[in-house]
């Protein structure tokens, strides 16, 4: 009633300013009020570009995004609104003006408006007819918190808008001076009374009514603050009014009983705050609440148990039906006497303190049934949830069955990260063992980015519904985004990658202790295979689910290869583990995962698991035929004895079979533990020497002479050195593994190694005997040059230069163009195998190409050290270009590549048939320090043209520099044809920190971002211009709260709406987490683009002018290699 009586209230003071306070007060007030003059509208009613006028000539230019929603707040003046003005997204000059409104002021004027923050920090602008912004507002806002703010303006035109993104608009006033007229100047400040508070009265209707006298208005104050404080002194809660009057009433809801006192102030901007002399008190009661119900259902042999939400301050509580009394109980929860069974029957409860009987609840009603029912509940939480779109239809209990769903992006499935979902559970006690099986049927769904999903999950904890992060240990049956390997007609950890787009996969999140601040990685597990039984050619990602509701988008993402709707899914809890199951329709197990841990969910809640079914981001889903049961495990069957791997001791070796020097390393990989021993021609080198598993070993040793010689690795495993309980041996006999190695010193005589197209394997190395190329890189020594003579050297396998083929720091090996060539040779691997693989340390290449690899298979991998690669150009290749990382997997994190650098190279047209992973280069998964590309040009490249990603996985790489280096129109290929991401720098990845530097680059005309940190939280950015790139220039971000370190010095964000290429609206992301120094990057050096111009921290702008040209006509080098963009985006001078 109160709220209604305050819209009524509004409305007649409204209708009062229109008829009767506007004739003589020599203006003209003008008004748009969301809640009165705005139709309720959807987001998607109007396009961009259309426009309505409402209330008194007010012009809203809208945009797609904008609605006219549901919103009730009382602001500090007193005004009700219910209805606000959502936009959605920021202005946009570029287009038009759109999430503005538009009005005309025909003298001076003052406007007011009444609105909510969108964000942090956001504020509202107001534009001129150009679209400049001629003054901001200048609160420190906080999401959804509420503003009144006002500008005095002259006679014109103005946009009234949000440059920084979305916020709500609720009314606004126009306030028109006569012709001529100008606004009276205000009282002085010092002849403002300090405010007096007059009472302080507890209303009995849990709040506190504060009177204070004060004079607010344009001759007065700005605004009036009560502060309350509690029995100790300590300021708990403030309210404000900024009502033009003189006699303020002001509301507080203490929370607690107490005894309270009340302080007064007046502030005026720019002057002294001025308090009241006294303080006021009062001794306030907490009104008792009316319980909230949370469930009802049969406790057994006619009698109903209800579960309600406890109240503050209560004592106790009184159950009642049909207005009779059923009892009393110091509990939540209470179960019903005996009741006719197959009739409903209808609760109420209320809260008591002491004698004081509290309100009524809202009644609850349930069938009373001679068998016990389960009690469940529903909660949403987590990241981007909320209840408008998250919610449940049905009760198992009384309907059979039970949809869930989450709409509108409103929730998320991460593996790595905790999930948003809705979720209707049950408590199962931690020490029980259970069964929980459903029919699932999928009612609809949307793909965007593979997080939306839905199932069966069970978890050890679930937070109050509403909480924005919750970190848990959590198994889930799932359709989802699935990620799986497949080899020898099952699933493995390696083998062939399958990405279902959805899929049905078992997701493993344990590990989670209390008080910890990050989730464990999440493990998952296929359980249907379609996409690895009918695999299609060239395609890697695959969808396996039915009734997808936007399949224009999924179809551009993922082949359809099944399209289930109907699934049986299991979570069990044995004395075993958990395991999870898909199951046929005739009870046969299609796909099953296990984990043999009974007390894996019980972490964190060691008392209960919580075990139900959930949907996530875009995805409504209903589950039928339920089976819930719970056992004593007792009672249950006995654990299953949970199965060894056996290990069947294998051996490789992997060191080079050629060498130019006595001096030789053997490296080798067992994988298993135990000891080797070395033979050269059946004498033994090395011996009892302790080997690691699944890691490279090596042990260098002395060829004993020239020639071919037998190379033999005995490697005895020794089980007692597992370190896994249920791993074994399934032999403990030795085994044993050869290679021919050839020494030879032929060639050590010569400063150059010749080699042409047509060289053969047995020339001699000089001009007129030239070798083959694969031949020269296998036997080359320090100090050597590789001279490669013009034209096509054709390969039908990789160039593998082995580790240990290595030069020296004071003598490296080269390999490079003859100084003679006409032409560059090309290495072109005629799309059968991979390109180079360089393994070996202190090489030097300079001034051929690299081409035509493989799908999937990279141009040149760099996996050595303290190489460097010269004027190297890679095109046309199956993966990246030129890429930094680890030679095999079985390589130790210390010895991967560091120390490389690739200067003056260029890298274009590389193109999976995904177009999801080729890149112009790369540094990324497994590099070292000291990696540096230098002077390198990426375009036309069908993912990024630089990509420094990292995955929790294998984890962080190695510190990487980008310097004097471009990359633009990545995304696209030379064809035109759109490839994958697109981003010109991509700087990281995972939310994994790196350090990495970008100096002195250029980015442009990328499908994508111009520079992107990725979610790396610690870039840093010196010296670089970002251009026209698609959607954003400049993205500094990270998706996991830690406090970023982002830095950025001289870098300009330029956008020209103009030309094609980049969307002006797009305004660089800039989104620091925790104790950022917001200085570090953005300041009076960085010019970002806000959507309508490039400014910096000041305000001053950057524009077309300052700049020699913006016409791109192509890259060029300098004799010396360096990049030369004729003008092209360089400063006329410093700004």
């Amino acid at each position: 009633m109160k709220k209604l009586a305050q819209f009524f209230l509004s409305c007649t003071v409204f209708l009062s300013l229109m008829l009767f306070a506007l004739p003589g007060s020599g203006e003209i007030l003008r008004v748009l009020d969301c809640t009165l003059d705005l139709p309720p509208m959807e987001q998607g009613a109007k396009t961009d570009g259309e426009s309505d006028v409402f209330g008194d000539g007010f012009t809203v230019l809208y945009s797609y995004k904008n609605k006219f929603d549901y919103s009730e707040k009382t602001f500090d003046d007193g005004y009700y609104g219910t209805q606000r003005l959502n936009f959605g997204g920021k202005t946009q000059v570029g287009k038009g003006m759109i999430n503005t409104v538009r009005f005309t002021a025909e003298n001076n004027a003052t406007l007011k408006f009444w609105w909510v923050s969108g964000g942090d920090g956001r504020q509202f602008a107001l534009y001129d007819e150009s679209g400049e912004i001629l003054m901001e507002t200048q609160v420190e806002s906080v999401k959804n918190n509420l503003y009144i703010s006002s500008f005095d303006i002259e006679k014109g035109t103005y946009y009234l808008g949000v440059p920084e993104g979305s916020n709500y608009l609720f009314k606004i006033e126009l306030a028109i001076l006569e012709e001529g007229e100008t606004k009276a100047p205000r009282t002085d400040w010092a002849e403002i009374a300090a405010p007096v508070l007059t009472s302080a009265q507890d209303t009995g209707k849990g709040e506190i009514e504060v009177t204070v006298s004060a004079q607010v208005g344009h001759l007065g104050a700005d605004n009036v603050t009560v502060t309350m404080f509690d029995a100790e002194g300590s300021a708990i809660d403030t309210r404000r009014s900024l009502a033009e009057k003189d006699t303020h009433t002001l509301i507080f809801e203490p929370d607690a009983s107490g005894n309270y006192t009340f302080g007064a102030s007046v502030q005026r901007e720019n002057e002294m705050e001025k308090a009241g002399d006294q303080r006021i008190g009062c001794s306030y009661i907490l009104p008792l609440a009316s319980p909230a119900f949370t469930g009802i259902h049969s406790a057994g042999g006619g009698m109903l148990r209800m579960v309600w939400a406890p109240v503050p301050e209560s004592t106790g509580y009184e159950v009642f039906s049909a207005g009779e009394s059923l009892g009393r109980t110091s509990d939540t929860s209470f179960t019903s006497p005996v009741l006719p069974v197959g009739e409903r029957h209808h609760f109420t409860v209320r809260a008591l303190r002491s004698d004081e009987c509290g309100p009524f609840s809202e009644e609850i009603s349930a069938v009373a049934a001679e068998e016990e029912q389960r009690l469940w509940s529903f909660s949403v939480f987590g990241p981007s949830t909320n209840e408008k779109d998250n919610g449940v239809i049905g009760s198992l209990n009384e309907d059979g069955f039970v949809t869930v769903y989450s709409e509108n992006g409103k929730g998320k499935i991460q593996p790595n990260a905790d999930d948003g979902v809705a979720f209707y559970y049950t408590a199962i006690p931690a020490g029980q063992n259970f069964s929980l099986r459903a029919r699932v049927h999928a009612d609809g769904w949307k793909y965007s980015n593979g997080q939306e999903g839905f199932g069966l999950m069970a978890m050890d904890s679930v937070p109050p519904s509403g909480a924005d992060s919750h970190l848990t240990n959590q198994y889930l049956a799932l359709a989802s985004k699935v990620e799986y390997y497949w080899q020898n007609g099952k699933p493995s950890e390696s083998g062939i990658k399958y990405t279902m787009r959805l899929g049905l996969g078992a997701l493993a999140k344990i590990g989670y202790e209390p008080g910890s601040r990050y989730p464990v990685i999440g493990y998952m597990w296929p359980l249907e295979y379609s996409a690895a039984s009918r695999p299609i050619e060239g395609v890697s990602n695959y969808n396996a689910i039915g009734n997808n509701q936007n399949p224009d988008v999924l179809d551009k993402t993922a082949s359809t290869v099944a399209e289930l709707t109907d699934f049986i899914l299991e979570i069990e809890k044995n004395n075993t583990g958990y395991f999870i199951t898909y199951y046929g329709e005739d009870g046969s197990v299609i796909g099953q995962y296990k984990e043999y841990d009974p007390d894996a969910l019980s972490k964190m809640d060691p008392d209960y698991v919580y075990a139900g079914f959930f949907a996530a981001r875009n995805a409504r889903a209903t589950f039928s035929d339920v089976q819930l049961t719970v056992i004593d495990p007792a009672q249950d069957a006995a654990a299953e004895e949970r199965p060894f791997t056996y290990i069947t001791p294998a051996l490789s070796i992997t060191s080079a079979q050629t060498s130019s020097k006595a001096d030789y390393t053997v490296s080798f990989v067992p994988n298993c533990p135990g000891t080797a021993r070395i033979k050269i021609d059946g004498e033994t080198v090395a011996e009892s020497i302790s080997a690691q598993a699944l890691v490279r070993n090596d042990v260098p040793v002395t060829l004993p002479g020239a020639g071919e010689m037998l190379l033999e690795v005995v490697f005895t495993p020794d089980e007692t050195l597992l370190t896994d309980p249920y791993t074994r041996l399934a032999s403990d006999k030795a085994v044993y593994a050869e290679i021919a190695v050839t020494y030879t010193s032929a060639y050590a005589a010569l400063d150059t190694l010749y080699v042409t197209p047509a060289g053969a394997p047995s020339g001699k190395g000089t001009q007129e005997s030239p070798l083959n190329l694969s031949t020269a890189v296998l036997y080359a020594r320090p100090g050597q040059t590789i001279l490669l003579s013009e034209g096509v050297y054709n390969f039908v396998s990789p160039l593998r230069i082995p580790q240990g083929v290595d030069g020296t720091e004071d003598a490296p090996i080269r390999m490079v163009a003859a100084p003679d060539c006409a032409s560059r040779p090309v290495l072109d691997f005629k799309q059968l195998s991979a390109g180079v693989i360089h393994g070996g340390d202190h090489w030097y290449f300079e001034g051929f190409d690299v081409c035509n690899t493989q799908n999937n298979q990279k141009g040149f991998q760099v996996s050595g050290h303290h190489n460097v690669l010269s004027d190297i150009c890679t095109y046309h290749n199956g993966n990246t270009g030129i890429q930094i990382s680890r030679y095999a997997g079985s390589d130790p994190t210390w010895d991967w590549p560091h120390h490389n650098l690739i200067l003056n190279c260029t890298s274009w047209g590389n193109a999976d048939a995904g177009y999801e992973d080729a890149d112009g280069f790369a540094a990324k998964l497994t590099c070292g320090e000291g990696n540096v590309f230098d002077g390198c040009v990426a375009y036309r490249n069908a993912d990024d043209g630089f990509d420094l990603y990292a995955k929790p996985e294998t984890g962080p790489i190695g510190r990487v520099i980008i310097r004097n280096s471009v990359a633009y129109e990545n995304g696209y290929l030379e064809d035109g044809t759109e490839g994958g991401n697109g981003n010109g720098f991509k700087l990281g990845g995972s939310n994994i920190p790196g350090g990495h530097l970008l100096e002195n680059s250029y980015a442009f005309f990328n499908k994508a971002k111009g520079i992107d940190a990725n979610s790396c939280p610690d870039v840093q950015v010196q010296n670089c211009i970002s251009y026209n790139n698609l959607h954003y220039n400049v993205a500094f971000y990270t998706n996991q709260e830690q406090d970023t370190a982002y830095a950025a010095q001289n870098v300009i964000s330029l956008k020209d709406p103009s030309i094609p290429g980049g969307d002006p609206s797009r305004e660089d992301e800039l989104k620091p987490r925790g104790n950022q120094n917001m200085a570090a990057f953005v300041n009076d050096s960085c010019y970002y683009w806000d959507g309508n111009k490039s400014v910096n921290a000041s305000g001053d702008r950057i524009t077309a002018e300052h700049f020699r040209s913006l016409t791109f006509e192509g890259v060029r080098r300098h004799e010396d290699g360096s990049i030369d963009l004729g003008g092209f985006l360089q400063l006329k001078d410093a700004p």
